[in-house]
């Protein structure tokens, strides 16, 4: 049995307007609870008055002083989002048979 096929029309589509009418936007996004996240990047952002989005590990943040060092970025406007709940090397596992 053949996949459905939908047509997508120009009429079918909206694509939302940047702020200020600017023609296009870049998001920067850094992973993996790096301690520069908290040292460099928010600090450098802020800045030039601009966010990011840090993809967090929940499972290899172990005090709660990150965490809450997690929630001033949220409250400051930077976005937190889930990178895996744990991070394994990849380099590591073993190949699946």
């Amino acid at each position: 049995e053949e996949p459905m096929m939908t047509s997508i029309t120009q009429e079918s589509v909206y694509i939302a307007k940047f702020p200020n009418d600017k023609r296009a936007a870049v998001s920067f996004t850094f992973d993996d609870n790096c301690l520069s996240s908290f040292t460099k990047i928010a600090p450098l952002f802020e800045e030039y008055g601009f966010r990011c989005t840090f993809f967090i590990v929940p499972g290899s943040i172990r005090s709660a002083t990150t965490w809450s060092r997690w929630k001033d970025l949220s409250d400051a406007g930077f976005e937190i989002g889930n990178h895996t709940t744990s991070h394994f090397n990849l380099t590591t596992l073993k190949t699946m048979a």
